[in-house]
């Protein structure tokens, strides 16, 4: 059933609409656009039981915001026109020069490449870009590859897993591609390969309203992200939150790929600009000092084996290792000691805010003032000042740092579940899969409820096709979030709620989409 736009009144509360569009969904629609307007939201009336626009967007924008009515909206109001290699100068950048590049000088962590292809619609740029690395899958047989695709469409999304393309996919796109990557079937459609298909991991994602980066949602340590034709409808502030969230997201080193429309450089100045191939791509740049010295720390050290020399050392009792300025004695006086303490607590919170910015870089050098300032009789500031470096440098990319500064934290409070939950995180990102399986059980060990360690075991045993035991524990997760509100938060979450949590988990019991926060 469609509505003639004509018969739409032109009352609707415009502003207001748009105002719950950005805020919901990022979307804004000028003037210019709100006949797309209309029809969209006459058809998701209809869809949600309304046969009056005016009475269905009155109803939108006074009645809070739900999983379904966000869905339903991005399924009439996000135009999902795309096909197979669409824009062949970004592909031949992204295989001549990006790909080529990360192959000839692998991440410093080791051979694992992520590509995150955000706002995919219906699946055509994740295919493709699944069949460009076939073609480097000898010189990449050893490595840990995978192809993020995430959109807010679940029409799109459900379309892009079935993996069912029309000849109007194939428009510009060599024959090559559809002889060698597809199946034609008897109803003339085409499938793609299996082994193609089951490169790519299909996820729902809400660029303005989801949390990233996260490791719950693997949105950390991306290697190159693709968003294109997708931030030309978002308005100029959610624009400018979304680029930066998604550079916090990117590995040092890492690209950024937009479409020509959307390229700006007031809108990227945080990255580099290069012009490879005829197109124009963007580059986080790496950090810009090679040395483990800070910037901004007075010598400081950000080198976790550093601190060894200041005492922080892995004991049987953790509260017993010292951790002393350079120039501290080892006996302050007790005013001393409580000036100390408020200096810990100021950088502590000054370093929390700059974390929760993404400002990984400056909360690692704040925390390195405080950790060479306090001594390990605070154990408190010294266990979450440790917990939180990990965390910055894991995000920053540095995996390997992340798991010495977490393993000196759990030195000090080995009885901690949180610390063995993350260092599980940091062994998962880093593709050791069993070690990161003995410290999630380690997490459960101390705690049989904590949830996201049976969310994350759930996870890894389906990854290594152990069905049964992720079913276990997946249930166990679902059992534990009954007793939360779907709005809730969850703790140690990256802002996840209840809700979306239990949505993801049944998603990935079904076998209908890796469902990503």
């Amino acid at each position: 059933m469609t509505k003639d736009v004509t018969n739409i009144p032109d009352n609707l509360p415009f502003s207001q609409l748009n105002d719950y569009l950005s805020i919901n969904l990022g979307l804004h629609f000028p003037k210019e656009r709100r006949h797309d307007l209309k029809r969209g939201l006459a058809a998701a009336g209809i869809e949600l039981g309304f046969d009056n626009t005016l009475t269905f967007t009155r109803w939108l924008i006074t009645t809070p915001a739900t999983r379904k009515k966000v869905e339903v909206l991005a399924s009439h109001l996000t135009v999902g026109e795309t096909y197979f290699f669409r824009d062949e100068n970004c592909f031949r950048t992204l295989e001549e020069h990006i790909l080529e590049t990360l192959r000839q000088s692998p991440p410093p962590e080791g051979k694992r490449l992520k590509i995150w292809s955000a706002g995919c619609s219906t699946g055509e740029e994740p295919y493709s870009i699944a069949i460009l690395l076939s073609k480097f899958s000898h010189f990449m047989k050893d490595w840990n590859v995978t192809i993020l695709a995430t959109d807010i469409n679940p029409l799109s999304l459900r379309k892009a897993v079935h993996g069912l393309y029309g000849e109007w996919s194939f428009r510009g796109t060599p024959e090559w591609v559809k002889q060698k990557y597809f199946i034609k079937k008897e109803s003339g459609l085409f499938e793609i390969q299996p082994s193609v298909k089951q490169m790519v991991d299909f996820s729902y994602l809400n660029l303005v309203e989801d949390s990233y980066p996260s490791y719950i949602n693997n949105t950390c340590e991306v290697d190159v992200i693709l968003c294109r034709n997708v931030l030309m409808y978002f308005g100029a502030a959610r624009r400018n939150l979304v680029v930066q969230r998604l550079h916090s997201c990117l590995a040092e080193g890492g690209w950024l790929a937009v479409s020509p429309s959307e390229m700006s450089p007031d809108l990227f100045s945080q990255f580099s600009t290069v012009n490879p191939s005829g197109t124009v791509v963007y580059k986080k740049d790496r950090h810009q000092s090679t040395s483990p010295v800070c910037r901004a720390t007075g010598g400081i050290s950000l080198d976790p084996a550093a601190f060894i020399k200041h005492g922080l050392t892995n004991t049987n009792k953790g509260q017993e290792a010292g951790l002393t300025a350079q120039s501290s004695a080892n006996h302050k006086s007790p005013q001393l000691e409580e000036q100390v303490f408020e200096d810990a607590d100021r950088l502590f919170k000054t370093a929390f805010a700059m974390f929760e910015r993404c400002r990984y870089t400056d909360a690692a050098e704040k925390l390195a003032v405080a950790l060479s300032s306090i001594s390990a009789g605070e154990t408190s500031y010294v266990e979450k000042s440790l917990a939180l470096m990990a965390r910055a440098n894991a995000n920053l990319g540095k995996l390997h740092d992340a798991k010495d500064w977490c393993e000196r934290a759990i030195a000090f409070n080995k009885l901690d579940p949180s610390l063995h939950y993350l260092l599980a995180t940091i062994l998962q990102e880093q593709n050791q899969l069993e070690e990161a399986i003995s410290a999630l059980n380690r997490t459960l060990y101390l705690d049989r409820d904590y949830l996201l360690a049976h969310y994350a075991l759930g996870n890894i045993k389906r990854q290594i096709g152990k069905l049964e035991e992720s079913d276990k524990h997946f249930d166990h997760a679902l059992i534990i979030l009954g007793s939360y509100a779907p709005g809730d938060l969850l703790p140690n979450s990256d802002g996840m709620t209840a809700g979306r949590l239990s949505e993801m988990i049944i998603s990935m019991k079904s076998g209908s989409l890796h469902a990503l926060a």
